[in-house]
């Protein structure tokens, strides 16, 4: 039986699904991180080996008759990395057409259910984007928490941060942020979040604390409220660049993912308030698929008959 190979090759977990060339899904499987940048090659190696094989070898299927492989892992596309695992994948015997793609893309593909699109993700990072009929493609933001991540949940708490600093120096008016901010850490001035910084390498960590933010804004707190609002408006205009590049006067497909923009209410609402009124052709849809599906998506658009 002829078949193409799915994968999102992830942070945490790397999620593979098998197909035929008529898009049922033959085989699903879960196995550790595949990120080409928190893990070595002999790591990757084995990810990928116990992934395919273990598959392979319960539909009792070859090497010699997959048709096509997409891998959907982030940052490969701004960093020009993907022939790692590419050549992982050709060492393992496969002949056949390799994609290795941005996660972002297996994203669209599986969440609008085709290849042609928006997304915008937004959750402890940021990243914007498109592909359209002609096959163009535009990336916006992803620069990562030091340089970029602009309207994500990191941005968002280091935002607030900055304005509990100005508070305390007399630069910005009193927000409740400052003693939300202090509770949570067990600190007793704001100057202290400097050290806390400094000493949280995990951005993750970081990141959570835009849930304070969130929690502030709906109680009213204005600064609170103008964090998040600004941050709609970075968001906005990622998705705007996009939309203008690939789009223009055209009608489009828009997917948000991630944490931040599905969750937090008043960024979502200002963000579609936004929206509607500057880029009133495009149309936001419901997620329908997972990435491992726009994978398997991006796989059958590519193989080899």
């Amino acid at each position: 039986m002829n078949y193409v190979i799915g994968i999102d090759s992830g942070g945490t977990k790397t999620h593979i699904k098998i197909a035929s060339l008529d898009k049922q899904i033959l085989y699903e499987g879960f196995g550790s991180s595949g990120n080409i940048y928190t893990n070595k090659v002999e790591d990757l190696i084995k990810c990928f080996h116990d992934l395919l094989f273990s598959a392979l070898d319960v539909l009792e299927l070859s090497t010699q008759n997959c048709k096509s492989i997409a891998v959907g892992s982030a940052g490969v596309c701004k960093n020009n990395s993907g022939h790692i695992l590419r050549d992982i994948l050709i060492n393992f015997g496969f002949c056949c057409n390799i994609t290795i793609t941005d996660d972002a893309h297996i994203a669209l593909c599986g969440g609008l259910g085709n290849t042609e699109g928006i997304v915008l993700i937004s959750g402890t990072g940021s990243i914007c984007y498109g592909i359209n009929s002609s096959g163009e493609t535009m990336h916006c933001g992803g620069y990562g928490h030091l340089l970029g991540d602009e309207g994500s949940a990191y941005f968002i708490a280091m935002q607030a941060m900055r304005l509990i600093l100005h508070s305390a120096d007399s630069r910005m008016q009193f927000t409740s942020l400052t003693e939300d901010f202090c509770k949570k850490l067990q600190i007793r001035e704001p100057i202290e979040l400097i050290d806390y910084v400094m000493k949280t390498p995990e951005k993750d960590k970081i990141a959570a604390l835009s849930q304070i933010v969130d929690k502030a804004a709906l109680d009213g707190d204005k600064m609170a409220i103008v964090v998040l609002e600004n941050a709609a408006e970075d968001l906005y205009a990622m998705v705007n660049a996009v939309y203008k590049k690939l789009f223009y006067n055209q009608k489009a497909a828009l997917l948000l993912t991630g944490s931040t923009i599905e969750n937090c209410s008043i960024l979502r609402n200002k963000f579609e308030s936004l929206l509607s009124e500057k880029l009133n052709k495009i149309t936001i849809c419901k997620k329908l698929y997972d990435p491992a599906y726009g994978a398997v998506l991006v796989a059958l658009e590519k193989k080899i008959i």
